[in-house]
């Protein structure tokens, strides 16, 4: 219903924090996708989940890639923020992740790959200005962590 699944989100809160805290993500490239049953006409909350993984991903300072409707799949997989599957039909019928969707996601991985590529060993935003200090950092990875 247009969130992160607990786990992802799990995953988020207790590993990429620790990226996080030391710019270890900073420049980066970075790509979001989801799934949902998408009954009715709806994509089931898919680009709610998605803005939110992007917010996450932004906070962390990466190039975020998004999913542009010229994309080749992206007339099956939705969102322009990234790729998306609905498991249901428009009459509420479970219809799985048709071939069409999969190349969908295939395309845009593909894209995220290639700016990763033009993009690598490259600095291209500041890090570390405001990463904190040993026992700062120390503290709030034992409560955290």
């Amino acid at each position: 219903m247009g969130m992160l699944d607990w786990r992802i989100k799990k995953f988020i809160d207790s590993c990429v924090y620790q990226l996080w805290l030391v710019d270890e993500l900073v420049g980066k490239v970075a790509g979001v996708f989801a799934t949902g049953g998408g009954y009715g006409n709806a994509g089931s909350g898919v680009e709610l989940t998605q803005i939110a993984m992007f917010g996450s991903l932004a906070e962390c300072g990466m190039i975020l890639v998004p999913f542009p409707k010229s994309s080749p799949g992206s007339e099956n997989t939705g969102s322009r923020w990234g790729p998306y599957a609905r498991s249901g039909g428009t009459r509420m019928e479970p219809n799985g992740i048709e071939d069409t969707m999969l190349e969908g996601g295939r395309q845009y991985g593909a894209s995220v790959a290639r700016v990763a590529a033009a993009l690598a060993g490259k600095e291209l935003m500041p890090r570390g200005n405001h990463v904190p200090e040993g026992e700062i950092l120390k503290a709030f990875q034992s409560v955290n962590g």
